[in-house]
């Protein structure tokens, strides 16, 4: 069975919660190691006028050394362009911010933090 971490990343802000498949402790420490690294990494696109952000899901997968070991992926399909330019900002904090070496070091099972789904939640950021 594989564990998938489930992270809420909020732009301005704090990560939640870890999946039930997980010790919450695990949990508690893979969001303190990644949500800041994520959040100092991510610029959010102002969204044109009377659109709205919405939150989105980003999934990637981590290597043993704490590298995205394959291009995070949305799981969710943009129905604009805004949105499309939203997951796009999220993959690419994703990708700028790693290697999540961190991670490697902390001690914490690898089966722990391999599979990652972040929620982007824009709602939460001010323009």
């Amino acid at each position: 069975m594989i564990r998938r971490l489930r992270i809420v990343a909020l732009a301005a802000a704090t990560v939640a919660m870890a999946s039930a498949a997980l010790a919450e402790t695990d949990g508690e420490r893979i969001a303190k190691i990644l949500t800041p690294a994520i959040k100092s990494c991510w610029t959010m696109p102002l969204p044109p006028e009377g659109q709205k952000a919405l939150p989105f899901s980003v999934s990637f997968k981590l290597g043993l050394d704490g590298s995205v070991s394959e291009r995070p992926v949305s799981q969710k399909e943009p129905s604009s362009d805004y949105e499309r330019l939203m997951i796009a900002s999220g993959v690419r904090a994703i990708l700028k911010c790693g290697p999540y070496s961190a991670l490697a070091a902390s001690g914490l099972p690898y089966e722990a933090w391999r599979d990652i789904d972040i929620n982007f939640d824009p709602s939460q950021t001010t323009f």
